[in-house]
């Protein structure tokens, strides 16, 4: 069992990791090669992988199908369809789950069933079950994707959204019925929801205990999220493994406890409570939702408990391989989340020191040691995902878990469903649970203000992770194990494992996919500048915390040395002050010092200069105020390496960029440029590209933003003049790590590089790339020919190139074709 599970597993493991799904039609050779050779033992485990690779091949291809046909992207759709889930509200707004029923006009085979809308200032407030009438404007899945960052394609790919989108304001907007949605268990969670934030609006806990009882967590704010993964107890704020197996052992005791006092039964009270306990797990679950933790619990106890409905007795290894084949059967993509890997693992880790390192101690001994044991062997896969642990975790889950468990989930899931028949005794209840949390949390912020808290570090690679498990296994077996010494050397490595740092004298230039907003961080060997910081869009979000911060955290930077804020638009100053409360900020630099009040600034102007590891940075602008125009007053920053130059030139407009053609003329020349103002046609003049002629400009825009751009005049003008076009909203984060000795370095795109087969993937995106790894650069040399660069395997994701040489126009279009190659020498 536990081989057929590996192999079947890393099938579907493999499948989940494709740029791009195969055709479908690739799975019937497998199913018949596998079929012939499943009976000879030795082909066994490549068998299964096939089929588990085969399994989540077919379940992909048929949800891929179920997205949004680009033809409607943008368009009114008229549709009808019913709410699913809790509706979020946010002041006047709402976001939901809708199921699509039918769309006017459309064939059924045109319809995502399930997407995430949003209706902006709703008039009226909407119920969970009802079924509406909307006009809806939607669009395929997208979302920013970063390093280090929520990817949230994946989750709504996980969830199973197939659009995103919008209600229309609009008069056809109403609702059909809301039959039958009454006694529905969303519209019963939803009713809990609003009491719960009704009784407790005061209460700093008050999120918390929402996402205990009925698994919303959209009340947590930032910072309680911060204070749990500081100390490591983000877990028991997920209804999951903990909670719904907490729930089942308490039906399982109290069943069996009042079924043994009523006599001799002809039932066992073993089977009656195993029963009870499935069902008591099922009805948590629903409370929750059934999302996709509580699914992966209930299969585990279900497997548990049928074992003892059967009277079986349960190998440990094969419960825990057969409940993660059945999983991974039920939903190949499961095998995506973080949290499925680190319940089994923290599963499998307890069952293995149980039998190995524990043994005959006390319980308080035993449970002390299962904390410490945890903390320390999930760490590697904690730095993996997340690139930081947790230092006091073990204190911490050794006083949250009891508390949480035992007292706080008992009183909350009591006191909510009392709330509904006898509100007066649920309500104390539910206060004396919601007191116990409130001290528990001053007691976790208490901790998570500890100096060394938690340790972060840079992701490891495949290679250290694989020898750092390995450690530990050798760690924690049994006594009489020779050579335990070893696991010290095997694991140091990837807690110090080192950060990938530019050598002196280079740069790295990152500029993060932020949606309609700008924000760029550049690294040297020993310093980093961020310069500006998104949008701020609530209290709750906003792209300092949710894009910059992780994006640092993964490349293992915990300070910044300077932040540039180029203006003070929402759309580049909105994140700032996150970062200044999770980073510590030596210097920020801002047009206007009035725009922030939170801590102490200073004015940008032209002229100032710093050198960094031999790296120029030089402030061009803001000139003399000539513009009341915001924009125009935008912080300009070049950074020159000597042999490569990257311009940012923040929301610019046409009488700056005017004004530093005059001032600076030749010297503004650079290789890259951020393009000014998102790709305004106020910017980008003809005039200061024609001085500044970029080889390639990078574009920070939002996807289908409502301002179009970039215009198609700014693309027309830089294509006049040889420049590559890079744009956030089809490349995600844009890396570029030029090389000293080599022409400027193409940009590497995150999403062509890490981007899987449900992200969103540009029509023409790479191109280039599909024509067996062949670049031209945009350089002429003066005899007409074009500099080619081959990459190994024709893989244009970054590395040195393995030849680069000069070939005659004649062959460049027999390589690009005509259309890739322009008159003015460009391809």
């Amino acid at each position: 069992m536990i081989f057929v599970t590996f192999s079947f597993v890393a099938g579907a493991i493999m499948l989940q990791q494709m740029a791009r799904l195969p055709e479908v039609y690739w799975s019937i050779p497998a199913v018949l090669v596998a079929s012939i050779v499943l009976r000879q033992q030795k082909w066994r485990p490549f068998v299964w992988l096939a089929l588990g690779w085969t399994w989540a091949l077919i379940t992909a291809s048929l949800a891929m199908q179920e997205r949004l046909n680009p033809e409607f992207e943008g368009k009114d759709l008229v549709v009808d369809g019913r709410v699913i889930g809790i509706p979020q509200t946010f002041g006047h707004d709402i976001r939901f789950g809708f199921t699509i029923d039918r769309i006017d006009g459309f064939a059924d085979r045109s319809i995502p069933r399930k997407v995430r809308l949003s209706w902006y200032s709703a008039p009226v407030e909407l119920k969970a079950g009802d079924r509406w009438h909307f006009q809806v404007r939607m669009k395929q899945p997208h979302g920013n994707l970063n390093p280090g960052g929520f990817d949230y394609e994946e989750w709504l790919y996980l969830h199973g959204y197939r659009a995103t989108g919008y209600v229309r304001p609009s008069s056809a907007n109403r609702r059909l019925d809301n039959l039958g949605s009454g006694l529905s268990i969303d519209r019963i969670r939803q009713t809990i929801a609003a009491r719960l934030s009704e009784i407790f609006q005061a209460s700093p806990v008050r999120g918390i205990i929402q996402a205990l009882v009925i698994g919303e967590q959209h009340g947590i704010t930032i910072g309680q999220w911060e204070v749990f993964r500081t100390t490591g107890t983000s877990h028991l704020v997920a209804i999951s493994g903990l909670h719904i197996g907490l729930v089942a052992g308490f039906a399982l005791w109290i069943t069996q406890w009042i079924w043994l006092r009523m006599g001799t039964p002809r039932l066992s009270a073993p089977s009656l409570g195993a029963g009870c306990a499935i069902i008591g797990a099922f009805i948590y679950a629903a409370f929750a939702g059934f999302s996709l933790p509580t699914q992966r619990a209930l299969i585990m106890i279900g497997l548990v408990m049928g074992g003892i409905l059967l009277r079986r007795k349960l190998n440990p290894g094969h419960t825990l391989a057969a409940a993660l084949l059945l999983i991974v059967l039920s939903d190949p993509t499961s095998v995506l989340s973080p949290g499925l890997w680190l319940s089994f693992s923290a599963v499998a880790l307890i069952a293995y020191i149980l039998t190995g390192t524990i043994g005959q101690c006390g319980q308080w001994a035993a449970t002390q040691k299962i904390h410490l044991v945890s903390a320390i062997g999930l760490a590697p896969l904690l730095l993996l995902y997340f690139q930081q642990f947790s230092l006091i975790a073990p204190l911490a889950n050794l006083i949250a878990v009891p508390v949480i468990s035992l007292l706080v989930v008992p009183a909350g899931l009591v006191g909510s469903v009392m709330m509904l028949v006898f509100p007066a005794a649920g309500i104390a209840i539910l206060k004396f649970g919601v007191f116990v949390l409130e001290i528990l949390w001053y007691f976790l912020e208490w901790l998570a203000e500890f100096p060394f808290a938690q340790w972060t570090g840079a992701q490891p690679s495949i290679a250290i992770f694989c020898t750092a498990i390995a450690g530990l296994l050798l760690l924690f077996a049994p006594r009489g194990i020779p050579a335990r010494w070893l696991a010290v050397p095997m694991i140091l490595p990837i807690i110090f494992s080192p950060a990938d740092h530019p050598d002196s004298g280079n740069f790295r230039f990152t500029l993060l996919d932020v949606g309609q907003g700008l924000a760029a961080v550049v690294e040297t060997a020993n310093h980093t500048l961020v310069f500006d910081t998104g949008a701020r869009f609530s209290e709750r979000l906003d792209m300092g915390s949710a894009v910059v911060a992780p994006f640092l955290k993964s490349r293992s930077i915990h300070a910044i040395d300077r932040l540039v804020v180029s203006h003070a638009d929402n759309d580049h100053l909105g994140g700032a002050r996150s970062l200044n409360e999770l980073f510590r900020i030596d210097r920020v630099d801002i047009s206007t010092k009035q725009s922030i009040d939170w801590r102490d600034v200073n004015e940008c102007k032209a002229g100032q200069s710093w050198i960094w590891d031999g790296i120029e940075f030089r402030m061009l602008a803001p000139l003399t105020r000539f513009s009341r125009r915001e924009n125009d007053h935008s912080c300009v920053l070049k950074i020159n390496s000597g042999s490569h130059s990257i311009l940012l030139t923040g929301d610019i407009e046409e009488a700056t960029e005017r004004a530093l053609v005059n001032q600076y003329g030749p010297r503004l020349a650079s290789d890259y440029l951020v393009v000014a103002h998102h790709g305004s046609n106020t910017s980008s003049t003809s005039g200061f590209l024609e001085v500044v002629r970029p080889k390639f400009a990078l574009v920070p825009a939002g996807y289908r933003n409502r301002y179009g751009f970039p215009r198609p005049e700014v693309v027309e003008r830089l294509e006049r003049i040889g420049t590559r076009i890079y744009n956030t909203a089809d490349s995600g984060a844009i890396l570029i790590a030029p090389d000293p000795e080599q022409p400027p370095a193409i940009p590497r795109r995150y999403r062509s590089e890490a981007g899987k087969y449900y992200n969103f993937q540009a029509p023409d995106a790479d191109r280039e790339a599909q024509r067996s790894g062949w670049e031209t650069l945009f350089q002429e040399p003066s005899d007409g020919r074009y500099w080619e660069r081959t990459y190994p395997h024709g893989d244009l994701r970054g590395g040195r190139p393995a030849r680069l040489q000069l070939i005659p126009r004649e062959k460049a279009k027999k390589l690009f074709g005509k259309s890739y190659v322009k008159p003015n020498g460009t391809a």
